[in-house]
């Protein structure tokens, strides 16, 4: 049965949601990438992601075993990009040089000089960030590379409507400043905001409440993809929601710690 929609806000929100699919991603991201690219053309194909853990269950993982793509991985935790790097190296289908995997604790201090290099190669057409936690000021800070589709983790605990961040510290570590992990990163909104003066507009989000996916708005334009407001795109956090229970009740917990207003 066909479907009624009532804005192309709402139609973009059900076709990336039924573009949904996990094939290395941590959730549904592998599905909404082919998806996008699909529509904006894959361009040459080349990423960044930081914050990949072993990079078994990274954004870019599909894209590198299954799609050819190439590019920088970085983790700041040697012993596991090491563990990327073999995992890399071992894969029938990835060539030699495809994929480089940099050991490096991202800031929004060092991160133009940890891109600098590969930011010489060519053109960027997907930027991953999941650092859990100055993530917003290091998205801010990058010049060195200009992606056309940025997929970044936003916080849903500070719900839709409130536009913050954790203070920009560099040596960052969630659970020391909470038992519960729950202050990291920063809001959708905010997001949203640092988008917007980047050149990007928000184009929808993995209905696990996790991450948010950004196009450059001409290209976005062009692939018919339409603006989407924090409120709209909006999901809640799946599984904090369960354990801690709805989004003012997670707010509650950390709203006495420092938050910047963006």
């Amino acid at each position: 049965m066909e479907m009624n929609f009532t804005s192309a806000a709402e139609k973009q929100k059900q076709l990336m949601k039924s573009a949904e699919k996990k094939v290395f991603s941590q959730f549904n991201e592998d599905g909404i990438l082919l998806w996008l690219f699909d529509r904006l053309g894959s361009g040459d194909k080349r990423f960044v992601e930081f914050g990949i853990q072993n990079g078994k269950e990274c954004n870019a993982a599909h894209l590198i075993i299954n799609h050819a793509w190439s590019g920088l991985l970085m983790e700041g935790n040697p012993a596991d990009a090491e563990r990327a790097a073999q995992y890399y190296a071992a894969q029938p289908t990835v060539r030699p040089g495809q994929v480089t995997v940099k050991p490096a604790f991202v800031t929004s201090e060092n991160i133009n000089a940890l891109l600098a290099d590969h930011a010489s190669l060519g053109p960027t057409d997907l930027l991953s960030l999941d650092i859990d936690g100055v993530d917003l000021w290091v998205w801010k800070a990058i010049r060195a590379i200009d992606p056309r589709v940025v997929v970044i983790e936003y916080n849903a605990a500070f719900g839709p409507e409130r536009s913050v961040s954790v203070i920009n510290d560099p040596a960052f570590e969630r659970f020391k400043y909470h038992a519960t992990g729950l202050y990291h990163g920063a809001s959708l909104s905010a997001f949203e905001k640092v988008g917007r003066e980047k050149g990007y507009v928000l184009v929808g989000c993995e209905s696990h409440g996790v991450n948010a996916f950004f196009v450059k708005a001409d290209e976005a334009a062009k692939a018919g993809l339409v603006a989407l407001t924090p409120g709209q795109a909006f999901y809640e956090h799946a599984w904090r929601a369960a354990r801690f229970g709805a989004i003012e009740k997670q707010f509650e917990l950390i709203k006495d710690l420092e938050l910047v207003e963006i």
